[in-house]
């Protein structure tokens, strides 16, 4: 496994509609160096809440955006938002499939954020193996100030869910933990072929 840079966008949206037709400029992010993908969506416990989530290959390929690109493509939603908050992540563990390779197919991202310590178990972390139905891989993550994120990906395919997204219990199926985000495939960027 190659450890990846995992970045946690949360905005507070007051405009919806332009928050989203900006959000398609992101695609211009397919043209740098080092996205492995990112997607995004809106959570499905407070309204009006948007995540992103980006991979990126390092810091540096991260930083080298940062510096040059990021501000251009941020413009499409100015005023569109009352918050926003950055988290970086360094991945520590993959679950399955890493995370980037299953972005494109997945219908909800499921995010379990908390305190922890190396060595101990977080809120929300699936068991290894993850054997429930329409799961297809994630991670966890680590940060020394933002403490670890636990992000997995599932395919509503499959997968009971109700009107919220979330699964429901079939015999003897585990029920997923962590906050459910309903991703809007428009959001999903994939890197340059």
């Amino acid at each position: 496994m190659i450890p990846v840079l995992v970045k946690w966008v949360t905005c507070e949206v007051t405009d919806t509609d332009r928050f989203a037709a900006g959000q398609a400029g992101w695609s211009a992010l397919r043209a740098w160096p080092g996205l492995l993908g990112q997607a995004g969506g809106w959570s499905t416990r407070h309204p009006g809440r948007a995540h992103v989530f980006g991979c990126w290959r390092d810091r540096a390929a991260y930083h080298t955006f940062m510096a040059a690109g990021h501000d251009r493509i941020a413009a499409g939603q100015a005023g569109t938002y009352r918050a926003i908050e950055v988290r970086l992540f360094d991945e520590v563990h993959q679950l399955r499939r890493p995370l980037p390779a299953v972005l494109a197919a997945a219908w909800v991202l499921r995010l379990a954020h908390g305190p922890g310590q190396p060595g101990r178990p977080l809120d929300g972390a699936p068991d290894e193996p993850v054997t429930t139905p329409g799961f297809l891989g994630g991670c966890v993550a680590a940060s020394g100030s933002a403490g670890f994120l636990v992000l997995t990906a599932w395919r509503a395919t499959g997968e009971p869910v109700d009107t919220a997204g979330e699964p429901v219990d079939t015999a003897g199926a585990r029920r997923p933990a962590g906050e459910p985000i309903r991703l809007v495939p428009a959001w999903t960027v994939g890197p340059a072929a």
